[in-house]
């Protein structure tokens, strides 16, 4: 807090998050950062440009003093940020299902990768679908409904995952 960083500073920060699963908790208040700032370190929490994008970003920090919105912010489990990754997995696939995209941008997105990913996303979708914490419900990330399993389940690819199962 108060250390009068300002964009330049939040740029590098914003890097190193990418990389580091250790820090839990970045106070951020009363500095000179700007909107594009915020949205710089809003996107290393939580890129929904892609899914691997998601993957990617920061899942263990909780950034304090900013509103991000919508966007899913990590909360403290320390699982080094298995469920904050299933999270906002299961947020973008719940934004992708609300535009009616959702098994389209699946398999524009995994293209011949499907059958070795289908399994990791679903799995992804259950932690989504079974992880309740009261502690942290405005947290931003709404439970994952069952309409997008059964999607899913129904229409990605599931006959050819289960005549290749080995």
């Amino acid at each position: 807090n108060f250390n009068h960083l300002n964009d330049d500073d939040v740029i590098l920060i914003a890097e190193a998050l990418k990389q580091n699963t250790n820090l839990e908790e970045l106070a951020l208040e009363g500095n000179d950062i700007t909107k594009v700032g915020r949205d710089i370190l809003r996107k290393a929490i939580f890129d929904s440009s892609s899914f691997e994008s998601v993957v990617n970003c920061n899942h263990t920090c909780e950034i304090d003093g900013f509103d991000f919105g919508k966007t899913p912010r990590n909360i403290p489990c320390g699982d080094k940020g298995v469920i904050n990754r299933a999270r906002k997995i299961g947020f973008l696939l719940s934004s992708r299902f609300s535009e009616k995209s959702l098994v389209y941008s699946l398999d524009l997105e995994f293209g011949d990768d499907v059958l070795k990913l289908a399994p990791r996303v679903l799995a992804y979708v259950y932690t989504c679908m079974t992880f309740h914490d009261d502690d942290h419900e405005d947290y931003n990330v709404p439970r994952i409904s069952t309409d997008i399993m059964y999607e899913i389940l129904r229409h990605w690819k599931m006959p050819e995952l289960y005549e290749n199962r080995q």
